[in-house]
């Protein structure tokens, strides 16, 4: 491409749709998700695997990025994402797609809370065994707390869905207790995971806060929903991050691993409240 043809590339459009297919068929870790937007806007709500580089220190960081690999660019209405995806071009970078019409175009889950939170569990440098016991705290839990609320819910039909989630869950525990056998896991390293996660779930969430929140909706099937759809958004923006800061290649592939587990996971709740909101009640 001459320098001419550079200046004025433009960007591939994606409306959320086509992110949403986009995401279907690309593996975790096979592409960025870069939002541009200010530190306190992504704070707020962020879409789940999102790398923070606001607009103006995107030239100081063009080396956390990689040219070759596809580029998902976003912002709030799409004005800075499409300034970031024209200069990307300019400096060579070989796929760059703009979310058209940005987050407010978007009306999926959203991620939230600041770019370290959850952070602390788990070290850069964690072993693939270290990184699985800090999982499976978390998955267990998930399972766990669905597992209570289903004990509270009156409602035949909603407490058998909690259940079901559950028992997802617990698949979820089984596979992560298999990564462990795999990779090793030290009575140390799962102490230390206990220690550090203890009383959390999926996410970074604390497991009180959560069941005291959901008992407030317990009621309120779709309220319901929503809150696990939260959490299994949350939980796939967590592991993508310690997948991106995760020094040791064996690590990060678990993690992406299970952030993938996690965006299934999601799909299969939003079919749930779908069917439920479809249905007369």
């Amino acid at each position: 491409m001459s320098s001419l043809e550079k200046r004025f590339a433009l960007p591939l459009d994606l409306t959320p749709t086509e992110l949403r297919e986009f995401q279907r068929r690309h593996e975790p870790g096979t592409y960025r998700l870069l939002d541009v937007r200010q530190p306190e806007e992504y704070e707020q709500r962020r879409l789940p695997g999102a790398t923070l580089v606001p607009l103006p220190d995107l030239g100081y960081r063009l080396a956390e990025l990689d040219p070759a690999q596809p580029t998902v660019i976003y912002c709030r209405s799409g004005h800075r994402s499409r300034a970031a995806a024209q200069f990307l071009l300019r400096r060579d970078f070989a796929q760059v797609y703009d979310l058209r019409g940005g987050l407010r175009a978007w009306d999926g889950q959203e991620a939230f809370g600041p770019q370290a939170w959850g952070l602390e569990y788990v070290p850069t440098d964690a072993a693939p065994g270290q990184a699985a016991a800090v999982a499976l705290v978390l998955e267990e839990g998930l399972a766990g707390l669905y597992q209570d609320i289903a004990n509270q819910i009156i409602d035949p039909e909603t407490g058998g869905l909690f259940r079901r989630l559950a028992d997802v869950e617990q698949e979820h525990v089984d596979k992560v207790r298999r990564l462990q056998a795999l990779h090793g896991t030290s009575e140390a390293d799962s102490a230390e995971a206990v220690a550090r996660v203890a009383g959390h779930v999926e996410g970074g969430f604390s497991r009180d806060a959560l069941l005291g929140h959901a008992f407030q909706h317990l009621e309120s099937p779709d309220l319901m929903l929503q809150l696990a759809m939260m959490i299994e958004t949350q939980a796939w923006d967590l592991y993508q991050r310690y997948a991106d800061r995760a020094s040791r290649p064996e690590t990060q592939a678990l993690w992406l691993d299970l952030s993938r587990d996690e965006q299934q996971h999601l799909a299969w709740l939003a079919e749930r409240l779908s069917a439920y909101i479809r249905v007369p009640r």
